[in-house]
């Protein structure tokens, strides 16, 4: 009994540092539409993956830690659009500190800091780190990679991964974007 009370500890002590949501979330199949009377703008979060590859972070995290999904924003009154690629990256270690991106054109892609979070040092293998960060996404460059693309992040200790953006999640957003637009036609 005494050998599964130090495991549990563990366990419990990690847990009570993630999100509730965290553990055994299912990723987001099927883009999501949040509109509230309160706000300005229309947001939809898209299909997630969480098919990270690379070095700068710890593959057991793509459970629940490692994320990323296109959301964008539909001003109401003007019905412009923003969309921005949303990535979360979780590892052990020290901070690598995510700091710009690059297109698969080699061309730098406006990088937004989102947050940093230590989730857990629990276990004595180090802590788990968090870094959320997003890139802007244009309408045009969405509209012409529909096949996917790729993106590549930088970090400022030196590592760096690369993301592909599917198919799935273009188009599953385009058209959830193009739907609320429509409705807010009179």
């Amino acid at each position: 009994m005494k050998t599964l009370v130090a495991p549990m500890l563990a366990l419990v002590t990690l847990t009570a540092c993630v999100p509730p949501t965290a553990f055994g979330q299912k990723l987001r199949q099927t883009p999501v539409v949040e509109n509230t009377q309160f706000e300005q703008s229309i947001k939809i979060l898209g299909v997630e993956d969480n098919a990270m590859i690379g070095v700068g972070f710890d593959k057991e995290f793509n459970n629940y830690g490692n994320h990323y999904y296109i959301r964008s924003w539909i001003n109401k009154r003007t019905a412009a659009v923003t969309h921005q690629l949303y990535v979360s990256v979780w590892y052990r270690g020290e901070w690598h500190y995510y700091q710009r991106a690059n297109g698969q054109d080699a061309m730098p892609i406006p990088f937004t800091e989102i947050s940093r979070d230590v989730v857990s040092c629990a276990g004595g293998r180090g802590c788990v780190l968090a870094e959320d960060f997003g890139i802007d996404l244009s309408d045009a460059v969405l509209a012409a990679n529909p096949l996917g693309f790729s993106v590549k992040f930088y970090a400022k200790d030196g590592a760096d991964f690369i993301l592909q953006i599917s198919q799935a999640q273009i188009r599953e957003q385009l058209q959830a974007v193009a739907q609320a637009r429509r409705a807010l036609k009179p």
